[in-house]
Order: structure tokens, then sequence, then C-alpha cells
């Protein structure tokens, strides 16, 4: 039997193991408590639709008019869910303070002079303000869900689709039946560029048409500039029925309202037998579609009697570069001193002669291969062949009747080297002019003449035969 100390030793161990269980249990179950409460407050974390509706202000500041719209639709919805309703979907508080920045901002805004004037309507919309990256990705989804975003129909005056070159033209129908748009462009590319676009953009006719007509059929629409997409009015391409049968209304339109002269107050186009059309309209013109009697920058009507302030020649001049027109107020245009083409300012396609200093067109302006030097027609010579595969070209300084033998005829001023002049000759050799064939003259007969004394000229041994002597063996 045990005595009573070694039972008292006994009861102590087996109450310290009991109680070592307990706290091993205890701590593990305080750990186990922890780890649920920070996975409890990590999904109660705020998100971004808890920050506060100035943080967005201050930040949409910052950003241009395309890019603060984008963003206004991404805190209601995706831009694919916007074409299930034609009203879309009721604007947030947060994308009302995107779109309006009603919040104040903070100081450092007003200093730094960075933030965006457009607490008014969203008056004007030109995506030109996006990079072109951002501007090649956005598609029919995204241009409907920002038109019902700003509420476009009622308040947009002036569109740009500039760079948007995936859009088909289904994102405009918000548009339709507009009273408030002033000018729209579907030209998309900037606007001092030439309008030709490659690859072919996805803008289509089907649907762009259907809407032009909506808004020009609408009774009392302020339409008064629309700048078609060369691929409706390319040289040589389709020329679509429905296209042609807008453009009739919408010249009927314009003809209505009776406009006048910015300047002279004369109404514009009274008499349709003497003057053009407010737009062009014959399908085999490569001006097809373009408008007359409008200035692209200010869209107010000018005559083409008027001339400008220093009365350098007409108030309203076209761009041959960008196809435009624009008013001596808003767009300073020069003409070239080679084919006399009217370049505006903007574009900047004019380049001075090195010598005369004179403004050139890219197309009258001549640098010679040999001896690289560059002026205008006047300055240098310039000649270049007209064969349709030679690429022969030189100055007339230049000229050494070898390889540099490009010439200029005088009788009926075409311009060939020797070779391309033959082939050009042969083929039709009836109406070839007196003076291409005398030069061809000069140079087939000397030749012939050499080459004949060459076959009539006896060898060596022929005259020793002829005289006796017998030629030694090699």
């Amino acid at each position: 039997m045990l005595c009573y100390y070694c039972k008292q030793n006994i009861n102590r161990t087996i109450i310290k193991r009991n109680m070592t269980q307990d706290t091993s249990m205890t701590i593990t179950t305080t750990t186990t408590r922890r780890r649920i409460k920070r996975r409890r407050s990590c999904s109660q974390s705020p998100g971004i639709n808890d920050l506060p509706d100035n943080i967005f202000a201050e930040v949409a500041a910052f950003l241009p008019k395309p890019s603060r719209a984008l963003l206004a639709v991404a805190m209601i919805a995706p831009s694919s869910e916007w074409r299930v309703s034609k009203r879309g979907r009721p604007l947030s508080a947060t994308s009302r303070a995107i779109l309006s920045l009603s919040f104040p901002l903070s100081r450092h805004h007003h200093l730094r002079g960075e933030r965006q004037q457009s607490d008014g309507p969203w008056l004007d919309l030109d995506f030109a303000d996006l990079e072109e990256d951002l501007r090649t990705q956005l598609d029919d989804d995204d241009i409907r869900a920002i038109l019902i975003c700003i509420n476009a129909n009622k308040t947009l005056k002036v569109l740009k689709l500039t760079g948007c070159v995936n859009v088909i033209g289904h994102g405009l129908e918000p548009l339709r039946r507009s009273i408030a748009l002033e000018q729209i462009d579907l030209s998309l590319v900037p606007q001092y560029e030439s309008p030709i676009v490659e690859p072919i953009p996805a803008i289509s006719e089907d649907a762009i048409v259907p809407i032009l007509d909506s808004i020009v059929g609408t009774p009392g629409n302020s339409l008064k500039q629309i700048q078609l997409p060369k691929k409706f009015r390319e040289e040589g391409g389709e020329r679509s029925l429905a296209l042609y049968e807008f453009l009739e209304m919408y010249a009927r339109l314009l003809e209505r309202r009776l406009a006048t002269c910015s300047k002279c107050a004369r109404v514009l186009n009274r008499n349709r037998g003497s003057e053009r059309g407010w737009l062009h309209k014959n399908c085999n013109s490569p001006w097809y579609g373009l408008q007359n009697y409008t200035c692209y920058q200010c869209t107010k009507h000018f005559c083409y009697s008027c001339a400008d302030e220093d009365d350098n020649g007409d108030i309203l001049r076209w761009c041959l570069n960008c196809e435009k027109e624009y008013c001596a107020t808003c767009v300073l245009s020069f003409e070239c001193v080679g084919c006399s083409a009217n370049i505006c300012n903007g574009c900047k396609a004019l380049r001075n002669c090195a010598r005369c200093g004179r403004a050139c067109c890219k197309d009258c302006l001549y640098e010679c291969k040999a001896c690289h030097r560059t002026g205008c027609g006047d300055c240098i010579n310039y000649l270049q062949c007209w064969g349709r595969y030679c690429q022969k070209a030189h100055c007339e300084d230049c000229f050494d009747d070898k390889d540099l033998n490009v010439s200029l005829c005088t009788s009926c001023g075409a311009c060939f080297c020797p070779d391309c002049l033959l082939a050009a000759c042969i083929e039709d050799w009836e109406t070839a002019c007196s003076g291409c064939a005398e030069r061809l003259a000069q140079r087939v007969v000397p030749l012939s003449k050499e080459t004949k004394y060459i076959k009539q000229k006896p060898n060596q041994k022929d005259q020793d035969s002829q005289r006796g002597v017998k030629t030694p063996a090699l």
C-alpha cells in the first residue's frame, strides 16, 4: 500500500498533466478564433465602391472628356450591358460626380491648372483626346454606353469619332432624332490629317445612313456640317443609293433654311443654276459627299465671293491635304507656287524652297538624286522620266548623256530617257511628235553608222591575204 505522501505526489502529477492539456486546447481555440476574425475583417474591408464620391471627382479632374465618360460607365455596368435597354441604366451618385464635377476640388488642382473645364452639359466630344491604343480598341458598345451616359441626344452638339476604326456605327443609335447635334465628323482621322485610313475601317453605310436620316428628318434639328468618311466617298468605289438619297435630303434641308453669308449677308445658293450646291452629289467627282459654304472649325457659312480681311483671296478655302474647308479667321491657308493648291496651316504640308523661300507642297518640291539639291520647279529644272517602271530623275545641270540622260521634249513637253522614249514611240509611232522623233534620230543614226563601219571594216587576216602575205601560225 502507498503511504499518504506518495498518494499526494501522484495526485499532483495528474493535476499538472490535465492543466497542461487544458492550456494547449485553450491556446488552439484562441488562435482559431483570431483567424476567423481576421477572415471576417478582410471580407468586410472597403472596396472601390465604398470610396467617397469627391475622390472620384478629384481623379476625373485630371482626365480628358472621353476618359471621364468611360470611367463613369465603368462605375455602373460593363459596356456590353448597356445595349439591353435603349434608355440605359440610372446614373449613380458616383457617376454624376465624375461627369459633372459637382464636388469642390482641392486647392492642388487649381494651383497646377490641370482641371478639365466642363462643368456644364456635355456640348462636344472628341475622341482625339484619348491615346491611340485606346481609341482603336473602342467598339460600338463603348460608344453607345458613353452617349447614353452623357445624355447625348439632348445635349451633345459636336461629335468627332477620331481614331475609332473598329466602330461599325450601331453605337450611334442614341443620337437618333437628335435636335441638339450641330456637327458630326465620321472621317475617323485627326483634324489636320489626310482622310485616307489604312487598313480599311469597319464603319458601315448600312449602320450610319439610317441614323443620319433620322436626324435630318426630325423637325427643328440643328445639323450644320457633316464630314463623311473617305470610305463612303472614295473615287472608283460603289456609290450606294441610300447615301445618295441622304445627300439629296440633307441638301434640301440646307436650302430651306435660306442660310446667309456671315460676312456679306447674301443668301447662299439662291440661284442654283449659276452656283455650286450645298453638297457635291456628282458620283464621278473626287469631292463626292463634301459640303460647301461651311467652315469646319466654326461651322459658319460663307460665300465664295467674299475675300479675307487682307484681300489675299477667298475667305473660305478648301485644303487639299485634309479635305476640309476653313475660313481665314479660323485657319490660315497658303497656296503652293507650283500647282496652286491650297494647304491649310494646320496640316503643315508646305515646305519652303531653300533657294527662293516660297511655299511648295511635297509634290512640287524636288530633290536631285545626283547632286542632292532641293528646290521648287522655278529654281531647279527637275527632270523625271515618265516611264512606267523607270526611276531615273535628276536636275538639268547633272545631264551627262550616259546614266543621267533624261531630257525634256520642247515640242510636246514629254520627259523621257532614251530607252523609255523609244518604247513609247514604238507603241504609237503615228502620234509621236516631231521633236521626239528628231531626238530618237539623233541617237539612232550615229549608232547605226558606227555599226555599219564595224561590219565593213576588214580584219587583219583578210588584209594580209589580199596583199599576199602569209600570216604566221601561232
